[in-house]
């Protein structure tokens, strides 16, 4: 089961993405698939301004990993420049998921057959110039009750 949403523009984007945060608690882990300029990190920055984060949020492609400080901290994962999971496991990636903050993953492609179970997947396609498609799911029926709802309440 999975929820899906046509964005049209960044604010539509942004409401998607702040609707989500208000949703979240601590302990959640989104990973997001998706290509590059597919807007994973516009995506996190909305998330973080959900969760009432107001450092600047940006890419941590070359950092690997950005710790944010809010109400609920926020940790945001790129894996993008990472070949293998032995490297994944050296930023200290088990630390992060199993946190109290919450989580975000972008690339989680690398994590292959490493799949992990009780999360949010966030699937991001580009459709036009300022429209993605987004597919969200869990394999936590909750979870995917909140997506749904989450997507009916801004569609």
């Amino acid at each position: 089961m999975s929820a899906e949403y046509i964005s049209h523009s960044i604010e539509e984007t942004g409401a998607l993405a702040k609707k989500l945060a208000r949703r979240l608690s601590p302990g959640d882990v989104i990973l997001f698939y998706g290509g590059l300029g597919a807007g994973k990190t516009t995506f996190t920055k909305k998330l973080a301004e959900g969760l009432n984060i107001k450092d600047h949020v940006h890419s941590p492609t070359f950092t690997l990993v950005h710790e944010y400080k809010g109400d609920i901290n926020l940790y945001h994962i790129d894996l993008y420049r990472l070949e293998r999971y032995e490297e994944i496991m050296n930023i200290g990636f088990e630390d992060y998921v199993y946190s109290d903050g919450i989580t975000v993953v972008e690339w989680s492609e690398k994590l292959g057959e490493h799949y992990l179970k009780g999360v949010i997947n966030i699937k991001i396609e580009t459709i036009g110039e300022n429209e993605r498609k987004f597919t969200l799911w869990s394999d936590i029926k909750s979870y995917n009750e909140m997506l749904e709802d989450v997507v009916k309440c801004i569609s």
